[in-house]
């Protein structure tokens, strides 16, 4: 029906409602049964139009009911509304519209009903992967020392290393002290008075004392530290006992070795 009004247009004639409860619930069904039309829901909104009328029977409503019939496929229930429409004496827009709508009705084959639209299948909730947890990474291994057998190399005997350390040092400064008594030997052979021969000379004297001193005290401190690198404790030890007959009985040794 080209000329047809729409149910928007209608509805947007009507004039207000009055605060009644009935109208003001009347025209909640109104608005319901647009909304339904808008989404192509006339079986809907044809239900929402029934009972506004019911509630508040305005003439408009009864044209609007006969358009939804149209929608649907029901010339004949469409003519009927169309008519009593018409009995209201409606304005000459309006009743025009819907005199051609009836002729509309009875001259040309009903319009197909729309599909009402499927709803559409809700989306199946996709499986969430369970994260393996993820390992964290292990330390590695301590490397195990091997047991300590308690034997200490010789140059890590704190001791041994003093006793040597100062032997040298004592044999320096004894080869320095020797040299300083032969530079004043020379300044003795060289002075020009007898006091200044003198006093090389006994400065010489004292240089070659120190000089001995310090030579005797390197060979000592030398000495006992080699004498205690070999005595150190290796961690080995030994023992033996022997038993050895003699007239008077017998004789017990034990000899050990550290």
């Amino acid at each position: 029906m080209k000329h047809a009004r729409s149910l928007l247009l209608l509805l947007a004639l009507a004039p207000a409602p009055a605060f009644a409860d009935a109208k003001a619930e009347a025209k909640a069904h109104i608005e319901r049964a647009t909304a339904f039309h808008g989404e192509g829901k006339f079986k809907e909104a044809l239900e929402q139009l029934t009972l506004a009328y019911a509630l508040d029977p305005k003439p408009e409503l009864l044209y609007a009911i006969g358009q939804v019939h149209v929608q649907l496929g029901n010339c004949t229930q469409a003519i009927s509304f169309y008519e009593r429409f018409l009995t209201t004496k409606p304005a000459a827009g309006p009743a025009a519209a819907a005199k051609e709508a009836i002729q509309t009705c009875k001259t040309s084959p009903p319009p197909e009903p729309k599909p009402e639209p499927k709803p559409e299948p809700k989306p199946e909730p996709v499986p969430v992967k369970k994260q393996e947890p993820v390992p964290m990474p292990q330390p590695p291994p301590k490397k195990e020392e091997p047991p300590s057998t308690g034997a200490k190399p010789w140059y890590k005997d704190v001791v041994g290393d003093a006793l040597v350390g100062g032997g040298v040092v004592a044999g320096v400064l004894s080869v320095v002290f020797y040299q300083q008594m032969n530079g004043k030997l020379d300044d003795a052979e060289a002075a020009m008075t007898y006091d200044e021969h003198q006093a090389a000379r006994d400065d010489a004297k004292s240089k070659r004392n120190m000089s001995l001193a310090f030579g005797v005290g390197s060979v000592v401190l030398i000495g006992a530290g080699v004498a205690r690198y070999m005595l150190r404790d290796t961690g080995e030890r030994s023992s033996r006992v022997a038993i050895t007959p003699t007239t008077d009985g017998g004789l017990i040794t034990w000899m050990g070795r550290f």
